[in-house]
């Protein structure tokens, strides 16, 4: 892997890790968030069932091809996605928290409030 791939894959693990250690959602709230995404195959948008809906249930808005849920969003593979995280990922953040300086963000609020804390958690300008 080069560097700038490396630095750019280390930023994206850091933004990611940094969502999941915030305080903030709920167990049925992220496992609602997650399992509600829909996605268009034919031109890559993506929606979301509550927060973000199609005009047209199940139809893309840009392009009209039926809307799909990747496996991966499947309430039984976030499920097991977050239960993994428990048991993998957890105990990683509780013990750099411990020893270094964490970011607490409160993911209880609008989608680009809560975006603008971890760029700034990172040092990317607004």
């Amino acid at each position: 892997m080069e560097p700038l791939d490396a630095g750019r894959e280390s930023r994206r693990h850091l933004l990611h890790e940094l969502r999941r250690s915030r305080e903030g959602p709920t167990r049925e709230e992220l496992l609602r968030r997650l399992s509600g995404r829909r996605w268009c195959p034919r031109c890559q948008a993506t929606y979301h069932v509550t927060s973000r809906p199609p005009k047209q249930e199940g139809v893309c808005d840009l392009d009209g091809a039926t809307l799909v849920q990747r496996d991966d969003d499947k309430e039984a593979i976030v499920a097991e996605r977050l239960r993994e995280y428990d048991e993998r990922i957890a105990p990683l953040v509780a013990y750099y928290r411990e020893r270094t300086d964490v970011h607490i963000i409160d993911g209880n609020r609008p989608m680009q409030a809560v975006f603008d804390d971890l760029k700034a958690a990172v040092g990317i300008p607004a």
